[in-house]
């Protein structure tokens, strides 16, 4: 039996597993896929790098790996619209608005263009951020850590109010 003294957690640690030889998946495998009579549509490479998230955002199949990268992809033909180098792993998932993607990485805000994938804006938080950029017109929502909401101008970058719930 395992003992755990006070105050500590009790949560077992996970192990990595690594090997030089390189699996592919079975998947992919064509007597899989034949065996199932699945078509396969297309696949995408990611450079070696794990997929960290994958969701499909209104047009587009965002891709994040552990290495960092941000991939947005056409759902349908899986091509690749643009890629895009994160200064750190989302923190809170993704979100969007008609015109660009939006994401929280190492408490910045960033808005990338949907189109190209070129940023449009970037703001430095204040406070640590809990979820997804909620976007209104002009104004971006995000809730914190801190059990506030903050309303931020996205042309101004400066708050325009805060909420604190009772």
């Amino acid at each position: 039996a395992r003992t755990v003294p006070p105050g500590m957690a009790s949560a077992t640690q996970a192990k990595r597993f690594t090997s030089a030889r390189k699996l592919e998946s079975p998947v992919l495998a064509p007597h899989f896929l034949r065996g199932n009579d699945i078509t396969l549509a297309w696949h995408l490479k990611t450079g070696g790098q794990p997929v960290r998230a994958a969701l499909v955002l209104d047009d587009r199949l965002l891709v994040e790996t552990e290495g960092q990268d941000l991939y947005s992809f056409e759902p349908r033909s899986g091509v690749l619209q643009w890629l895009y180098a994160l200064a750190g792993p989302s923190q809170s998932g993704y979100s969007a608005d008609p015109d660009a993607v939006l994401f929280i990485a190492k408490d910045i805000y960033y808005e990338l263009d949907r189109t190209i994938g070129r940023p449009r804006r970037r703001i430095v938080l204040q406070f640590p951020a809990s979820n997804p950029p909620t976007v209104l017109g002009n104004v971006v929502m995000i809730n914190s850590w801190e059990r506030r909401i903050f309303a931020l101008d996205r042309e101004t970058r400066s708050v325009e109010w805060a909420y604190v719930p009772a």
